[in-house]
């Protein structure tokens, strides 16, 4: 079973082990949150976002027509 979630943030792999990263767009970024996830819990997480900065989400969104390309930060 694998688990995506929406946070900026990256998962590295060393060796046997995995590790959160800072995500590409630093201003998302919300590695500060994931780091304390144990390796055997982020081999089964993708981050879906990690490589996309918010501006190039927001326009995935809008070219998909989805309502949140135009919703407020929260």
């Amino acid at each position: 079973m694998w688990i995506a979630t929406g946070h900026y943030a990256r998962r590295v792999r060393v060796g046997a082990e995995f590790y959160v990263r800072q995500a590409a767009d630093s201003s998302k970024d919300q590695s500060y949150f994931l780091y304390r996830l144990p390796s055997a819990q982020l081999a089964r997480i993708v981050f879906p976002l990690a490589e996309w900065t918010k501006a190039e989400v927001r326009g995935a969104a809008r070219e998909v027509g989805l309502a949140v390309a135009t919703h407020l930060d929260s």
